[in-house]
Order: C-alpha cells, then structure tokens, then sequence
C-alpha cells in the first residue's frame, strides 16, 4: 500500500484553471498566473513540494514586475505544452502527485498571503482545513407547560432557579457543524440529513447520540444495533431494532383498543408449504394464471400497496398485467385482501405460519389503524434511505423530535420512499476519499437517470486518493476490498488466490450468496431443481443455468462444474480463508460493500462487463448506484479496469435510448 498521500494546493481555482485550459482565459491576479505556469510544468514532469512552492513563488514575483499583457502574452506561449489535454486530463495527471486545486473561499480570503507579502507556507494548512472544533449547547429543557401555557420553571423559594444547559464537543467538518448547532437548537423540529458516502454520517450520528439529550436509536437490524452500542454504549443512549419496535407497537395497540385478537401480529417467517399456503388462504387461478403465479402477484400487489398512502388494497395496487378485464382485476384485489387478513391473523406458538410477515407489514397494519410511536425522545435514524414507507409514516407524525440520515444513491433496490420530512440538512465534504477519485465518483453519478441530490460530492482537502486504471489483474493490489458484479468472478478469483496461496476472506453476505449460487448449480447436475441464490431464480435446470454463464462468458465456470466440482471442493474453498484480523484481500459483491471502508478498492471488471446489451432505467440506475458505492469505499487508492466508466456510460446511455 502506498503512504496516505496529503494533498499540496496551487493558489489557483478549479474555474480558473478550467477557463485557461479550455479557453485561454488568463485572470488577472499574479499569484493565480503562477500557480498555471507551474501547473503546467507539472503536467510534463514530477515535482517535489519544495520544488512547487519555489516555482509559484519567483513566478508570483516575475510576473508583479511586468505589464499585465506581457505577463499574459507569456503565459499563453506557455501553454503549448498543454497541446490537446482537456481539463480533466491535466487534473488526473496533477492528481497523480497529490496536486490539487484552492477552494474559492480560501482564495477569496487571500490565505496564500503571508505577513510579509510573499506566498505563505501557512497556504496549505488553511486549503486542507476540512475539521474544526466547536462547542456546542443543547436547547434548554424546561419541562411541560402548565395550565395556563406558561412554561414551569424550577424554583428555589421565591427564586427561578438557572438552568444549566448542557454542552458537548464537537470535531467536525463545517456541513458537520451546521446540522449538529441546527439540531441542538431545538429538541422538538424533525431534521432530514442528506449525507454523500463517507462525508461522516455516523460520526456525526454518535456526536449527537452522546450529548446529554435523551436520544433513541432505529436501528435496521440487530447487527446495527450491536455496532451501535459498541460505538456509544448502552448507557448513553437506547437503541431499538425495527423489528422489535414492530412488535411492540402492535402488542400495545391490541391491548390498549378493542381489537378482536386476543394476541397481536408479530414479525414472523413462514412456514407452511407452498400447496397448503395455497389451500388455506383459497387461492384460486385467475386470468389463466396458476395459483402459485397469483399468490406471488398478490405478494406484490400487498407490497406495493404497503408502499403507498393508501388506507385500503385496490385496484390502484395491481400494475403487472395492462391485459387484465375489471373483473379480473377485481378479483385479484379481493385475493390480497384476503391474504392480508391472514397475514395478520394471530397464531398459537405450536400453529404453522401461512405467510410471511415483515416488518413493514406491521407498520402498515399501525399507520392504517392510526397508531403512534410511542414517547422515546428525540428519534435518531441512521440508513433512512432504505427505511419502509409505513414507518415512515409513524414518524412524520412523532410529536417530538427526529433526525433522519441517509443517502438516496445508496438505495441499491426497491422504490426509495421519501424520507426527507422536516427541515433539509446536507453533508457533502468527504472525509475518506479525496482528489481525484472523487471527480470519478461524480462522473459516475452523472449517469444516474434522475438528479436525486441537488449539492454535488466534494473531496476531502486532507489528502488524496490515488485512481489508478489497469489493464491486467495480474497488477492488482493483494490487499484491500476487491468488488465483483458477479459471484461466478468472485468463485473463479477466489480459486485462483487459494490456488497461488495469497490470503482472502469473503464479506459475510458475500459468502452466503457464493454457497447458495454454487450448491444450485452441484444440485441442479444432479437433477434437483430447486434454486436457493435469488440469481438462479431463472433457471431450473443445469442445461438453462450453463447456457445462461455461457452466454455471459463464463464457460471456464461451466466446465468447472462438468469435471464434477462439488460441495466438498466449495468447502474446501471457504475453509482456506484467512483470520478476519490477519492482512490480504477482502473479497465482496457490490451491493454488500456498506459501511465499509478500506485504504485500497479494486472494482472487478465484472461490475461492469456483465451488463450485457440495452439495459431498462431502474436496473440501469441500480447498477450505477452500486458502483458509486463500492467506489467510495477507498481512502487512498482507487483501482478501476481501464474502460470501465466508458463501457457503463455506453450501457446506461444504450438503455435510456431504447426503454424512453
């Protein structure tokens, strides 16, 4: 691994440096006019920090002594050097040592000058202040009003006793420091943050959980419960899984309405087979469709109802056949309807579960019924993006306060539902990547297909993360997060490593989806049909499955699993990974690599060649979501394949010109 590499600043603005490129536009200020002289010196050979800082400063001087013409004439001859490099050429090769441009503000401050009038060392130090240290006091609780509105204030005698507001410490960047001062101000305003990958989220979500205010943690699963209280502990604040918050509001409702149940719905897996599920919920064909067919539609149509405002299922809700009659349409609303009804229908412990019920169904079943969340202070809710609607819902109506965290291009499937009540907040300075990868990192969302965040991504001005662009895996890194769009990559990558001996470990999820895929495909050789990985789901036969890899250029895959490798060889396999804390690869799919970060990220030439052909938008802009993800991991080194973003411009571009 390369040393974190501190970024060093020329006296220059992007725009400015941009409008000479492109344009010949010389600005007037000498010390910008140097700053471009040894830009362009850097594009023809490495030079050292010292080397800069002399350059810019005797050019600084050079060009106070002349007319402003000559000085522009020179600059212009200068700038044949440049031939036919774009600005984002000359950007990259100046990235490549560490190289950067000045924010407009530390310009417009004149931070480049020093007491004595000459260019200042301390420049570079105010280009790279991206934290600053503040203190911080929360919004005095005084207590409830009383009856005639006043608010009841603690009393000594005859004497208002002062109340002690308390204070917290803050290291942050300055979008950190505004929502933190913003929040703290009130404990009653719901605050919607916008926050960019690695622009420190969950550094500001523990500042704000250990301040003293009572806060209650959401957390997604219990794994992020854990790693909650690892961070903040268990006394600091009280964290609650969605799960168990599902369960609980609906014992609550059931006990404190009259509610026919005597025992609430509760979050469960089914466990009934398919045939008896079909029986007992009545299943019948419609429009030709087999029962199975139309349980799973009805499964959507609940789903998608779920996601929606809607008090009740209706026709609305069933949008996967145009071809439908009204009385068609009708009777597949009156299925999921029953079907719902059974869903929630409570259970004995011993009772076999027809369907499934997730959390969201729950919170739907509360937010139809009019419940409410229950009092738990200030409500802090990191991964908004992928909160379920219904709870949404709860929470506009909290009475008290809520902070809500999330990134809308890490909504990696699904329909995102707006998470963004309350009062808007956006972090956009990195503080894990910087440089040039960031530049990467905004062309990739350019490809988006709707502008989900209106502020663009900025890079952290600490220090650099080098993007390299290779040719060959053979010139990889051994080390680090190295990203697949595939699991059959990862199974041909992760045999040969184990083969050569270099250490990897596959991420958790990572390692169950690679199982489940290759168990499918021993399985369907020996005649079993039945797909466990949900990108087998297609196929129910080997010859289908082979076909499919062979399509999409995986035949050394295929004839793999012809020369009989099996479970024990897939064992064997997963056996040979290396201790979680010892050094080498991490191997992981790109919809797994969330809150993660690595000093080095590998993008596998997979998470961009295994789109084949015109893609429809949403799978076009899931897939852009996914690398924006994984490339955002990196703090100091970025390796993508060399055409990498050229071949997933020309797919989404491709799909948007043939599905609009």
């Amino acid at each position: 691994m390369h040393a974190r590499v501190d970024a060093w600043y020329l006296p220059v603005t992007e725009f400015a440096a941009s409008a000479f490129i492109t344009h010949g536009a010389v600005p007037e200020a000498s010390i910008e006019r140097a700053a471009l002289l040894a830009m362009m010196l850097a594009t023809q050979r490495p030079l050292g920090r010292g080397d800069l800082y002399r350059l810019v400063d005797e050019a600084r001087e050079l060009f106070d002594g002349q007319p402003l013409a000559d000085g522009e004439r020179d600059l212009l001859a200068q700038r044949v050097v440049l031939a036919d490099m774009g600005f984002g050429e000359v950007a990259g090769l100046l990235g490549d040592q560490g190289v950067a441009f000045a924010d407009v503000e530390v310009m417009a401050a004149e931070a480049w000058l020093g007491e004595d009038g000459e260019f200042s060392h301390g420049f570079q130090a105010a280009c790279r202040e991206t934290f600053m240290e503040v203190s911080v006091r929360l919004e005095e609780d005084l207590g409830a009003d009383d009856e005639d509105g006043d608010v009841e204030r603690p009393m000594a005698g005859d004497q208002v006793v002062e109340v002690v507001r308390p204070t917290f410490h803050l290291r942050g960047t300055t979008d950190q420091v505004r929502a933190v001062r913003a929040i703290a101000a009130s404990s009653s305003e719901h605050y919607a943050i916008t926050a960019f990958a690695g622009t420190g989220k969950t550094h500001l979500m523990f500042a704000l959980a250990t301040s003293g205010r009572r806060f209650t943690h959401l957390a997604p699963t219990h794994a992020h419960q854990h790693a909650f209280n690892e961070r903040v502990g268990t006394r600091a604040v009280s964290s609650v899984v969605l799960r168990t918050l599902a369960n609980d509001m609906a014992t609550a409702h059931v006990q404190g309405n009259s509610i026919r149940w005597v025992r609430a719905p509760t979050v469960r897996e089914a466990s009934m087979p398919l045939e008896a599920r079909l029986q007992a919920a009545g299943i019948v064909s419609i429009a030709g469709d087999s029962p199975a067919r139309v349980l799973a539609a009805v499964d959507r149509i609940i789903n998608r109802w779920c996601y929606s405002d809607a008090p009740q299922i209706g026709p609305e809700h069933v949008r996967f056949n145009d071809g439908l009659s009204v009385d068609e349409r009708a009777a597949y609303v009156a299925m999921a309807r029953r079907v719902w009804e059974l869903m929630l229908q409570p259970l004995g412990s011993k009772t076999e579960r027809p369907f499934t019920v997730r959390a969201y169904h729950l919170f739907k079943w509360l937010d139809v019924e009019g419940a409410s969340l229950p009092p738990m202070g200030t409500l802090l809710i990191d991964e908004a993006h992928d909160l379920p609607a219904p709870l949404l819902a709860l929470i506009r109506r909290y009475p008290d306060g809520c902070v809500t965290m999330g990134d809308p291009y890490q909504k990696l499937s699904g329909v995102m539902a707006n998470y963004g009540s309350g009062k808007a907040l956006t972090l956009t300075r990195s503080v894990r990547a910087g440089g040039q990868a960031v530049g990467l990192i905004r062309s990739v969302l350019d490809m988006h297909s709707t502008e989900l965040v209106v502020e663009s991504l900025e890079g952290s001005r600490e220090h650099y993360t080098r993007r390299y662009f290779y040719q060959s895996t053979d010139t990889l890194p051994l080390a680090g997060l190295r990203v697949y769009g595939s699991v059959w990559s990862i199974l041909e990558d992760a045999l040969r490593l184990k083969s050569q001996g270099v250490p990897f470990r596959l991420l958790p999820a990572t390692e169950s989806d690679l199982a489940r895929a290759t168990e499918d495909a021993i399985g369907m050789r020996r005649g079993d049909h039945v797909t466990r990985y949900y990108g087998n789901r297609e196929y129910t036969s080997w010859s289908a499955l082979a076909g499919h890899l062979e399509r999409i250029g995986y035949s050394r895959v295929v004839r793999l699993f012809e020369r009989d490798f099996g479970s024990t060889d897939m064992q064997s396999l997963l056996g040979a990974q290396k201790d979680a804390e010892a050094e080498g690869l991490t191997l992981g799919l790109l919809e797994h690599c969330k809150s993660l970060e690595f000093s080095q990220v590998t993008l596998w030439p997979c998470c961009f060649d295994t789109l084949s052909g015109a893609l429809e938008r949403r799978r076009a802009d899931e897939r852009v979501r996914a690398v924006y993800l994984a490339m955002s991991r990196a703090t100091d080194e970025l390796w993508l394949p060399g055409d990498a973003l050229d071949i997933l411009a020309d797919r989404v571009s491709r799909g948007r010109g043939q599905f609009t």
